[in-house]
């Protein structure tokens, strides 16, 4: 693998609030409910683990 540079290269504010964000996608073919997309919404604060296509979830 080949190493890039990156724009982004340098110290990074890790930790502080307002200084970062999360992007989430949820694709499903099923229908939800308010309260259902509600909980998927935020099941990102309770998993540390990326999930990719195709591998299922638990």
């Amino acid at each position: 693998m080949q190493d890039t540079s990156s724009p982004y290269d340098g110290s990074v504010n890790v930790g502080v609030p307002g200084m970062g964000s999360i992007v989430i996608t949820i694709a499903t073919d099923a229908p939800l409910l308010p309260h259902q997309c509600t909980r998927l919404a935020h099941g990102h604060e309770q998993s540390d683990r990326t999930e990719r296509p195709g591998q299922g979830g638990g």
